[in-house]
């Protein structure tokens, strides 16, 4: 009676709520501050709550629209904080694995097969950190659940109904993401081959139509209101890049990396699913390996994109940092993490060998339901190319990849005890982890938010003048975003760091204080450090506008005519930044202005500006004289005039064991192609002399 029982409540997966409770409660969510990206979504939450205007920002790449819409929903009943956005998620988290769970129920009516998929999804490293943020990936998972088993519906007998349910579901989840378009695509493609007539034709067409309608209008909306931003991801942008060739190198380089993130995190299942009982298996299960061998060895660098999961726990770790030790400090090798996820890519295509040889030769009688599968297959490939075509690739991307394989398996109707005592291993192996490093996550990021108020509150020190990672940065806007350039400023819109926070010491920054925080992946502790570095309290601009030249005109004269800078070419008039001359820089003459600056010394900031005419961008270059121990280069460009002049920044902090008390610094045009530049200066932050 008491086993009936059991199986009752496991069956109405009620039990998924109760085991939520309980990792909220060991997690603990409820703490005020940003993670990863979702400092952006909340930051357009809160303009619509003070102004009642929807403002993406600059920074999201999607719609955003339905994120920004729900986090206001809660927010105006309980008030705008961290707190309030996080468990808006959690709230779909939760509700999307228990609508999983009926959905594998409706699939395959086998009851450890249906919890096991479940705390699969539930486990999944990616699934389980990303609802405790307000980050988008499990409301649009959640919200690709609901229309696959809508589809699910409408392909099983349930009537049309359930097709438009799903059409209009996918046009509003547009409003989240722009590939939900692939959703209609997929389904669609599959639902005109299973019914071969024009209806069908007419009914796809038009989901299709309705979602891409959708996606322009919105996008129109965001252009009149200049509210379109400068990442957001265009259809026509991926359009253009699909190319035989450009498709054929990516798959090529990153093959290996496609095939490991969609494997890794469903091996529990893929055990199950695994095959060895006939021949013609052990033949597949071969033939696959030589395909993973292949596509492992090449990308076997980039297996692990990051972005959520590193080999160290969960969550971006986006501290500043100049030694990838403090962030890579591996508690298990990355080689044994890429052989497990290789080993699970080549089941997964062992297993999908094996089904297209056992039913396509009888597509002609393939029931209803078979083809709903093949539209989830498609939709499986469409996400992959958007992957391989995007210019960003991050682990969290593959989420949805993930829920649908492991919604397209079928198991093994007589398992061997060996093979779910290995699923169940490998399941606690992933629960723990997940659990363990968002634990992990959560507390240093409180104890590196506790850090930065206490330097803000208690010492006076404005946020302007800290590089507090990435999310505390970007919160306050504290400055633009930095070029990538390794042992200056971080990237992530940092003004001044006078103060860091980060995992250990580096540069010219000296050890203020540290901290100990709690960690359950090291349970001896782990310690966030409070740096400083010297005070550069003298400040020399030294301004090159090319209007002054020496007598013998060998060099052109700095304002203060403290410093000559080198005449490789003469100057041109005409199209000037501001006075009378400008320099063009010519294949056949690609260098100009070459200065030395001195003394210098470590630990010193130069900041670098120059006026560049034209889409080709010149490099400023700084090194040591001899160019061989210290070289650091740049062409970003921070803004532009409204004569299509844009102005190149460049900073570079002098490292603590710069070699010579001299600097060299001069321009390069290796673009191979004309560029016009004007006034070059440079802003010297020192030591007093």
């Amino acid at each position: 009676m008491r086993l009936d029982r059991f199986s009752s409540i496991l069956s109405s997966g009620f039990w998924i709520f109760p085991l939520w409770l309980l990792l909220i409660l060991l997690i603990d969510p409820f703490r005020e501050f940003p993670l990863n990206d979702d400092w952006a979504y909340a930051q357009s939450v809160q303009h619509f709550l003070n102004t009642g205007v929807f403002d993406p920002g600059d920074w999201p790449g999607m719609t955003l629209w339905l994120q920004v819409m729900w986090g206001a929903f809660w927010c105006k009943i309980f008030g705008f904080s961290f707190t309030v956005l996080r468990c808006s998620t959690l709230i779909v988290a939760i509700m999307g694995s228990w609508c999983f769970f009926l959905l594998s129920r409706k699939l395959v009516e086998d009851l450890f097969w249906n919890v096991l998929l479940t705390l699969t999804l539930i486990f999944n490293p990616l699934y389980f950190s990303l609802s405790f943020t307000f980050m988008t990936d499990v409301p649009f998972m959640v919200l690709g659940i609901v229309m696959i088993y809508l589809y699910n519906k409408a392909f099983d007998g349930g009537g049309e109904k359930y097709w438009w349910l799903a059409t209009i579901l996918a046009a509003v989840t547009v409003l989240l993401r722009q590939f939900a378009l692939l959703w209609p695509l997929a389904f669609g493609v599959a639902w005109v081959l299973r019914h071969r007539n024009w209806r069908a034709v007419l009914s796809a067409g038009v989901g299709i139509l309705l979602c891409w309608i959708t996606l322009k209008a919105f996008s129109q909306y965001l252009e009149l209101n200049n509210l379109l931003s400068p990442t957001f991801g265009s259809l026509s942008d991926l359009l253009r890049s699909l190319t035989l060739n450009f498709f054929q190198y990516r798959l090529k380089e990153d093959g290996g990396m496609i095939l490991f993130n969609c494997a890794v995190f469903i091996l529990p299942a893929l055990v199950i699913v695994f095959r060895m009982r006939r021949k013609r298996h052990l033949v597949l299960l071969f033939l696959s390996s030589l395909i993973v061998f292949y596509a492992g060895q090449k990308g076997w660098n980039n297996l692990l994109v990051g972005n959520v999961f590193f080999n160290t726990g969960l969550g971006p770790l986006t501290l500043p940092s100049d030694n990838e030790k403090w962030f890579h400090e591996a508690l298990i090798p990355d080689g044994i993490i890429k052989v497990f996820g290789l080993f699970g890519a080549t089941i997964l295509i062992q297993y999908l060998a094996i089904k297209a040889l056992d039913n396509f030769h009888l597509w002609r009688q393939w029931p209803t339901k078979k083809w709903w599968k093949i539209g989830l297959f498609f939709l499986s490939l469409g996400i992959c190319f958007f992957i391989l075509f995007d210019n960003y690739q991050f682990d969290r991307y593959f989420l949805p990849i993930a829920v649908i394989l492991l919604l397209l398996f079928n198991p093994d109707p007589e398992p061997r005890r060996i093979k779910k005592i290995v699923a169940i291993a490998l399941l606690g192996i992933m629960a723990i982890f997940s659990i363990t490093a968002t634990h992990d996550y959560m507390q240093w990021n409180e104890t590196r938010w506790k850090v930065l108020r206490q330097l803000m509150e208690t010492e006076g020190i404005p946020p302007e003048n800290i590089d507090g990672g990435f999310e505390f940065n970007a919160w306050y806007k504290t400055g633009p975003r930095n070029p990538f350039i390794k042992g200056n400023k971080s990237w992530w819109f940092v003004r001044e760091d006078e103060y860091a926070v980060s995992f250990g010491p580096y540069g010219c920054y000296q050890i203020e204080e540290n901290y100990i925080y709690h960690s359950l992946l090291k349970p001896w502790g782990d310690t966030l450090y409070l740096l400083h570095r010297p005070t550069l309290i003298q400040t020399d601009t030294i301004l090159c506008d090319l209007e002054q030249m020496s007598t013998d005109s060998a060099f052109f004269l700095s304002k203060d005519r403290s410093h000559f800078f080198e005449i490789n070419t003469p100057p041109v008039t005409g199209t000037t930044h501001s006075g009378q001359n400008a320099l063009r820089l010519t294949p056949e003459q690609p260098y100009a202005l070459s200065t030395y600056i001195s003394p210098v010394q470590p630990c010193e900031q130069l900041t670098f500006t120059l006026w560049n005419y034209g889409k080709p961008k010149v490099n400023i270059i700084a090194t040591t004289p001899d160019q061989q121990s210290f070289s650091s280069t740049s062409t970003a460009f921070t803004d532009r005039n409204e004569q299509a002049w844009e102005r190149i920044r460049f900073e570079v902090t002098l490292p603590p064991d710069y070699p010579s008390d001299s600097l060299k610094v001069f321009l390069w045009n290796r673009t191979g192609k004309e560029v016009l530049v004007d006034d070059f200066e440079v802003v010297w932050k020192h030591l007093p002399n």
